[in-house]
């Protein structure tokens, strides 16, 4: 089986590049696949002319380049289905056409909701908004919900003419990474036949027990995300200056409010530690030497990639209980909070640095869940599934 897989790279990385990327890894380790990646990065931006930038607007709804690029490839590779992430701004949803032009089925992996909402997160103003969610996006665009007024009209523009194409409505699969994020598309008037949902994977980096408990040294607790209000890393800012238990909160991530946040850390002092952006390898070491990795997000995440990752380690997770993490940590792997709830998680992160037992106990529950749901072999079994009830005979 030949995979055309598509993806255009944020500036910032992030979860979606991150599993865009170890798909592709996956796909490519299965016997009898064979991935031929074509893949672009918004840094390329930074290169272009004036007129370029200035006819960004128009790439991003329909780039004739990237159609009669991925057009040329359906015919140079022949491959038996075309997989698209991110298709935002240069390649834009133009590659789905083209593909069909081809006569190759194609499957979008849909990793927020810019499908509805012109930020992609349903969130505004410091709260969830689903004002946009089934109709076009008009409170998006008079709140200028991305980029200011320029960018939201960008968006609103590709909204309009892809929905009078119905571009992703003729999509063969669009695959949400849970339940809850296929709920919105449903939602939304989409075919429940053409939208499925497909957990996501991780690597095994190996388990390790639970650090041993030291009373003259702080539990650690790490979250690992992008530094966005919708994150919500500013709620355990003040769920540590709340708390009544000594732990360390150790921050690992980069974006617009590192310095907002690093400014509220110094009030807190060696309570909390900024580690910026950290490599894979690193933060994988400094989960293992965390007692739980936490999910304080105040918007409705389409998956949390974070959380399975410090399951493949072993270590239990404190998440919000909104949207997918609901779904993807369960009361055997971690424990859920009510999410913006600051003292309901210094309650829940001094439960845990005060109990040994339960932190181990859920630990090895988040171990097993890895192993039964989330595996590369899992995640390949699924994705390879998708494609055979799709490609062409």
């Amino acid at each position: 089986m030949k995979v055309l897989w598509l993806h255009n790279h944020y500036k910032v990385w992030g979860g979606e590049s991150a599993a865009a990327e170890r798909e592709a890894r996956l796909l490519a380790a299965q016997p009898g696949v064979e991935v031929v990646q074509e893949a672009v990065h918004n840094d390329a931006i930074d290169d272009m002319s004036v007129l370029q930038k200035l006819a960004l607007p128009l790439q991003n709804a329909w780039s004739l380049g990237a159609y009669r690029r991925v057009r040329e490839l359906c015919r140079s590779v022949r491959p038996d289905v075309v997989h698209a992430h991110n298709v935002w701004p240069l390649l834009s949803p133009s590659v789905f056409a083209a593909a069909r032009r081809e006569g190759v089925p194609t499957v979008f992996t849909a990793h927020n909701f810019y499908l509805f909402c012109l930020n992609g997160v349903f969130f505004r103003d410091g709260a969830i908004c689903t004002d946009c969610k089934g109709s076009l996006p008009w409170a998006g665009l008079a709140h200028r919900c991305y980029r200011g007024i320029a960018g939201s009209a960008t968006r609103f523009g590709a909204a309009v003419l892809h929905r009078a194409l119905r571009t992703f409505h003729k999509v063969d699969r669009i695959l949400t990474p849970t339940e809850f994020a296929r709920g919105q598309f449903l939602d939304a008037g989409f075919d429940p036949m053409r939208v499925q949902s497909k957990w996501l994977s991780c690597e095994d980096r190996g388990a390790l027990p639970m650090p041993p408990h030291d009373a003259t040294s702080p539990r650690r607790f790490v979250v690992a995300c992008r530094l966005v209000r919708e994150k919500g890393v500013h709620v355990l800012l003040e769920a540590r200056r709340r708390a009544t238990t000594p732990w360390i909160l150790q921050i690992a991530g980069d974006g617009p409010e590192r310095e907002s946040l690093a400014t509220a850390a110094r009030a807190l002092g060696h309570a909390v530690e900024m580690l910026g952006q950290l490599r894979p390898e690193e933060l994988a070491a400094t989960m293992q030497r965390a007692t739980a990795v936490l999910l304080p997000s105040v918007w409705y995440e389409t998956f949390g990639l974070t959380a399975i990752e410090a399951f493949a380690l072993g270590r239990p997770v404190v998440a919000s209980a909104i949207g997918a993490l609901n779904e993807v940590v369960d009361d055997a792997s971690g424990l859920r909070v009510a999410h913006g709830d600051a003292a309901a998680w210094a309650a829940a992160i001094d439960r845990l640095a005060g109990d040994t037992a339960l932190a181990a106990q859920l630990g090895q529950g988040a171990r097993s869940r890895y192993l039964a749901h989330f595996t590369p072999e899992r995640d390949a079994e699924r994705l390879l599934a998708v494609y055979r009830s799709i490609a062409r005979r």
